[in-house]
């Protein structure tokens, strides 16, 4: 799990909580689309890349490419969020603030409310907000970084490669003493 968040690396936002991940509803890539919690299947709509913006940070969902957001910028205990295109809005910009327990706080900039799940929730597809800071592990957030996987070599690759030799037949050893013949009776 990571420790600090890196500018322009991908990761699963995790609760603290459940273990679900932040995950765009139906894994939609239309504006307007909920967020919620579901249970971590490492789907693309559930890979956030974390872009540098105004003394923060976007969180640019990898399958849309659409970043979290305030519905209407709203900055109220449970205000919903969604995604929506990249905007000069503040309400799409979070401030990441690390926890002594290794989870973070996302701390919406204008706000100052953090990302939560709503009524503390359990259930897979919960809706996120945010609401002001609780300390409750409904608003701890993991970050596990997004790998991609390792790419494997092709077939006609591996065939290129020469095969190891076989161990030589071992052939009896001669005698090196000189052969004398019988003289003739």
């Amino acid at each position: 799990m990571a420790k600090t968040v890196v500018s322009n690396r991908t990761y699963y936002i995790l609760s603290q909580r459940t273990g679900m991940a932040l995950d765009v509803e139906g894994g939609s890539t239309e504006n307007g689309a909920r967020l919620q919690v579901k249970a971590a299947a490492s789907s693309k709509s559930q890979q956030w890349k974390f872009v540098k913006a105004e003394d923060g940070h976007r969180l640019v969902n990898a399958l849309s490419g659409k970043a979290a957001d305030i519905i209407d910028g709203g900055r109220e205990n449970g205000s919903w969020m969604h995604q929506w295109e990249t905007a000069a809005s503040e309400s799409q910009v979070w401030l990441a603030e690390p926890q002594e327990d290794g989870s973070f706080l996302l701390r919406s900039k204008p706000s100052g409310k953090c990302m939560d799940i709503v009524g503390m929730s359990d259930e897979d597809g919960a809706q996120v907000q945010i609401w002001e800071e609780t300390g409750g592990d409904n608003q701890k957030w993991t970050l596990k970084e997004a790998r991609a996987p390792r790419a494997k070599k092709p077939a006609a690759e591996a065939a290129k490669k020469p095969a190891a030799k076989a161990p030589a037949e071992k052939k009896p050893a001669r005698s090196r003493a000189k052969k004398t013949e019988k003289p003739a009776e």
